[in-house]
């Protein structure tokens, strides 16, 4: 920190000699002197002033960047090529592992399929299906047609135009639009509907799958350990999601191709046509 001269003005120049004796006999050397010392104090004060500058310029870079790498960890942003992100989080005490295809065409099928398919990044069980006869339970529409009726569960997604729409409706009209489009739609149990958790009357506890809206991307959320539906539904919330169905849980069979080409596979393997999967497919 500077000292300051209480007995000189910052626009005054200080002559120093001592008493009995005549001033310089060179009076524009103390002048001279006087420009160069304010010639330096500032440059000093430009530098100063230039590298603090700099460390504030850099500081704010920094801050910015790990703002940048937070927001995508936690909400990742669509990009050309088509992939999938998976990443784990925590919320309201309950692992997470978030699974968001980007970029992917969504389909609903019936009957076995596997990783061995390249084509396929993502899939993971869906509607319910009945084994001794195939029936799918409630609605269901596989490429313009109609699989099953029936209205046993209120939530649904539907599958129109390489869009997923996932809500809580016994009359959505999205029924019909998934008919006339040649799209899909099942139906399953209702999680969260427009921000709000759905009340389940099971407490039952196991590991849980959903099908979520997150702003304007869709993901697969997964517990790691069991939990009642409710306990899942206020963690969505709590994570930011603003609609989601229950999947075919449990220790249900799924998948999903990483970057590196990775299968990561989990759950248990059910082998049997009287399946149904929504998968993300390369487009």
């Amino acid at each position: 920190m500077r000292k300051q001269l209480n007995d000189i003005k910052d626009d005054e120049i200080r002559e120093i000699y001592s008493e009995g004796t005549s001033k310089s006999k060179f009076p524009f050397v103390g002048i001279a002197l006087a420009i160069a010392a304010i010639a330096i104090l500032i440059v000093g004060g430009y530098l100063f002033f230039h590298k603090d500058t700099e460390d504030k310029l850099q500081e704010d870079a920094i801050i910015e960047e790990s703002t940048i790498i937070e927001n995508n960890a936690s909400t990742p942003k669509e990009c050309g090529k088509g992939e999938i992100i998976a990443y784990d989080t925590v919320c309201n005490n309950i692992p997470l592992q978030v699974i968001v295809p980007i970029n992917l065409q969504p389909r609903l099928i019936i009957g076995d399929i596997s990783p061995e398919n390249d084509s396929i990044k993502l899939a993971t069980r869906a509607a319910d299906i009945r084994e001794d006869n195939g029936e799918v339970v409630s609605a269901c529409v596989i490429d313009g047609e109609v699989i099953s009726l029936g209205i046993a569960k209120k939530g649904f997604c539907a599958i129109i135009n390489n869009t997923i729409m996932i809500g809580c409706d016994e009359a959505t009209s999205l029924f019909d639009e998934s008919i006339e489009c040649k799209g899909y739609f099942f139906r399953q149990y209702a999680l969260i509907d427009n921000g709000e958790p759905i009340s389940n009357r099971s407490k039952f506890k196991s590991n849980r799958i959903a099908l979520c809206q997150i702003d304007n991307q869709t993901a697969i959320i997964k517990t790691s350990e069991s939990v009642s539906l409710n306990t899942f539904a206020d963690a969505l919330v709590a994570f930011g999601c603003k609609n989601a169905i229950s999947l075919n849980g449990g220790n249900a069979y799924g998948w999903y191709t990483d970057k590196n080409g990775t299968h990561n596979i989990y759950g248990n393997k059910f082998n049997s046509d009287h399946v149904t999967y929504i998968a993300w497919f390369e487009k």
